[in-house]
């Protein structure tokens, strides 16, 4: 039973790893396309917000409209940091760039780098499971190892 709930929870923390990994790869793609395909325009903040989170943690949102290229109006939310949302007044005029196949999708900013960073938790997650599974293995000495090869071995 107890080798049993260490394989399972093996099992959920590779889950989550390849779940951010993929969270983290999608990222990454937005990134690199916006870099490479995105469009630059000037947005207007229209409104500024900010989210109360779990232990008294704020996150502070740009609320940005912009124009694209087909004529299309947008507002959107963009995470931003704590300087920043102070430094930013409403009505004031930022850059930002965007897909002009998904006009949805932009960056504040007129270079855009390709965005690594949201990898790193799947590299966490993979060397967690890696010291969980090292950590809690059978350790056996090389004449309990031959002993259990033989014995198995015995019975195929």
């Amino acid at each position: 039973m107890r080798d049993r709930t260490k394989l399972w929870n093996l099992a959920a923390i590779l889950a989550v790893g390849v779940g951010l990994m993929i969270y983290g790869a999608l990222e990454l793609r937005k990134s690199c396309l916006l870099a490479a395909e995105g469009r630059p325009a000037a947005g207007r903040v229209v409104k500024k917000s900010i989210e109360h989170g779990a232990k008294q943690r704020k996150s502070h949102y740009l609320h940005v409209q912009y124009s694209t290229e087909a004529g299309q109006t947008l507002v959107q939310r963009a995470g931003v940091s704590a300087a920043r949302f102070e430094r930013t007044r409403r009505g004031e005029t930022v850059p930002l760039r965007y897909l002009p196949n998904s006009p949805d999708v932009f960056a504040l900013g007129t270079t855009i780098k390709p965005n690594y960073f949201d990898l790193l938790p799947s590299g966490v997650a993979f060397l967690v499971a890696g010291v969980y599974y090292l950590t809690n293995r059978k350790h056996q000495s090389a004449p309990q190892q031959a002993s259990t090869l033989s014995a198995e071995i015995g019975r195929g």
